[in-house]
């Protein structure tokens, strides 16, 4: 065996769907945290 590492020793690259859901998770969040504020402002 030679003294070279395995070159397939990284984690496979994660999808492409899965960093554009990263992306919006944000955008998402904070529309469901203003929905909640709003619907306990119209309990009120």
């Amino acid at each position: 065996m030679s003294g070279r590492q395995d070159s397939n020793l990284r984690p496979p690259a994660p999808k492409a769907g899965a960093l554009t859901g990263l992306r919006y998770a944000p955008k998402l969040f904070h529309i469901l945290m203003e929905l909640c504020l709003s619907f306990k402002a119209m309990q009120r």
